[in-house]
């Protein structure tokens, strides 16, 4: 059984989502999923929220999602509801029965939120077949920005509403990145708001943010790397969106008194510094002076990409530099692209000395120089797992690097065309960790109902506490009074886990160990009864035997 496994892209106000559409063809989940029901709510959807900033401790748990977008009406959650509520810093979807989005007519529609402590979200989803399927979504901590990003925020004086000299405002290199970004205000340039009203102010209120593609910014791009609603410069629908890949994106928000800054009475001049290695990825060579970046503005309220031109690159002391004029406020990206479906494909075969899942990992696709072009999520992985990026690019020396988030341990592929290859095999052997355990759980699942009405089943959540990494399996679906699954997998010796479950009721039941095998202790949940739980020193497994009893069924 196929299985669909996303990276999403946690934008800050507008947006869209994944990088490549990815799916996972072979395990982790096929060893973990028995009682298939195909008369069920379609296309089952875990999405997890995690903090952006690599490491950080706090986290988006507990918030409302609201749904929009195109296909919003077809969404619901996992007890069939149209209330979306996170819990836990994870939610279950499902479309509605009989629903059937494929990689040609994809189910888009937009989810909206705001978790305490952290910058609102808005992010496009797009789901391309029933197959089931997991979203990570970085979401930014205020005050705790990730990686790559760095901002300026300045008082700027005017006269009547207008700037009496060139006026230049600048981003200062930190925060891992040595990029910036640097816009001028010339002499006489006045401001109006969206509804044309010119604002008259003796100061202006900005607040500039660059995101470095190079680092952890790329997870939380406004608008995302794979936009669904694109237009062209004329204002044409890009049929079925496009795929980005950027070289810098400014965010830029201005006020005079209480009133948003929409537009400009003059062009204001706009400089990214780029990296020097920035590759080309319409030629597939190393981006030279007078090379010319496709342009491309979001508007944060619709979330929509329009084409504004291009870019230009200059040799300045020494450092490459996109040059451009912008006349309006919204966010503003280089990119180069690649629009529609594209035929191109790539399977990535993971080789293995381990059969079980295991691990969390990340798969990134780069350039030969070292920029990004897409990345996928792996709750867990084994031998024969594969991995499959549509939309890739055709450019020699790109590389596979693999991510053990675990172990901190990582390992590339040799250089290849991703766009002609259409296979590569990656060994991750060397990724593997010594502590590890096998997991043999049979679940099972009592509906104490005399009609069993179909349900798409359920997710298990299984977080290392310490690093506050998830990895997600998915449950048997009910087909019976009685229906069980055996799943297997692998986790680490001696590591407090929090293992969650969103009951059928929509409600998340939580328990919390220490997995010691010398000493393994258990209660039983609400709604559950451990009949098992021993360690086989034999077979170095832990056994365990759970039975979930339910009326929501």
């Amino acid at each position: 059984m196929k299985k669909k496994i996303f990276l999403g892209l946690t934008l800050l106000l507008a947006g869209s989502v994944t990088l490549f559409q990815v799916s996972c063809k072979k395990k982790p989940f096929d060893d973990l999923l028995i009682g298939v029901n195909t008369d069920v709510l379609s296309a089952p959807t875990l999405i997890v929220f995690e903090n952006a900033k690599s490491g950080a401790t706090n986290q988006p748990e507990n918030f409302t999602l609201t749904i929009s977008g195109k296909d919003k009406d077809k969404v619901l959650s996992c007890i069939a509801s149209t209330t979306f509520k996170v819990q836990n810093g994870f939610i279950s979807l499902n479309l509605a029965k009989g629903v059937v989005p494929t990689q040609a007519n994809p189910i888009t529609f937009t989810i909206n939120g705001t978790a305490a402590g952290f910058e609102p979200l808005k992010q496009d989803i797009i789901i391309t077949s029933n197959e089931e399927q997991r979203f990570n979504v970085k979401m930014i901590e205020i005050g705790n920005l990730p990686d790559g990003i760095v901002e300026v925020k300045q008082a700027l004086a005017l006269t009547s509403g207008a700037f009496t000299a060139p006026t230049t405002i600048e981003t200062t290199p930190g925060n891992s990145t040595d990029k910036s970004v640097k816009m001028t205000f010339d002499a006489g340039t006045t401001m109006t708001d969206e509804n044309g009203t010119k604002l008259v102010g003796t100061e202006v209120q900005t607040k500039i943010r660059y995101y470095d593609p190079q680092t952890e910014a790329v997870n939380v791009f406004p608008g995302g790397l794979n936009p669904q609603n694109v237009v062209d410069e004329q204002g044409k629908t890009i049929e079925n969106g496009v795929q980005f890949y950027s070289a810098g994106l400014i965010t830029v928000n201005m006020t005079v008194g209480s009133k948003v800054v929409k537009n400009f009475s003059k062009p204001v001049a706009t400089e990214i510094k780029i990296n020097n290695n920035q590759t080309n990825f319409t030629t597939g060579k190393q981006t030279v002076a007078g090379d010319k970046i496709p342009l491309w503005s979001c508007n944060e309220q619709t979330g929509q990409w329009k084409k504004e031109g291009e870019a230009t690159v200059f040799d300045v002391n020494g450092e490459l530099v996109a040059k451009f004029e912008v006349q309006h406020l919204s966010y503003w990206n280089l990119d180069h692209y690649r629009s529609g479906l594209s035929a191109s494909q790539l399977d990535i075969v993971f080789d293995a000395d381990w059969s079980a899942p295991s691990g969390y990992y990340t798969t990134t696709l780069y350039s030969s120089t070292g920029d990004y072009i897409g990345s996928s999520y792996i709750g867990s992985l084994a031998n024969g797992t594969i991995n499959t990026m549509t939309q890739t690019p055709n450019l020699d020396g790109a590389y596979i690097e693999v991510n053990n988030w675990l172990s901190n341990k990582s390992v590339k592929s040799d250089p290849f065309n991703p766009s002609t290859k259409g296979k590569i095999h990656v060994n991750v052997s060397s990724l593997n960790e010594d502590d590890l355990v096998n997991i043999s759980l049979k679940y099972t699942v009592k509906c104490t109902k005399n009609k069993i009405k179909p349900n798409a089943g359920t997710w298990i959540v299984v977080t290392d506490v310490e690093s506050n990494l998830k990895q997600v399996f998915r449950t048997p679906k009910i087909t019976s009074q009685n229906t069980d699954g055996l799943m297997t997998f692998k986790l680490r010796k001696g590591r407090k886990y929090r293992v969650q479950t969103t009951g059928l009721d929509g409600n998340i039941i939580s328990y919390e160990s220490v997995l010691d095998v010398n000493n393994l202790k258990y209660t039983n949940p609400k709604g559950f009864t451990v009949n098992k739980f021993i360690y086989n020193s034999i077979t170095e497994t832990i056994e365990a035997d759970v039975v979930y009893v339910t009326t929501k069924c």
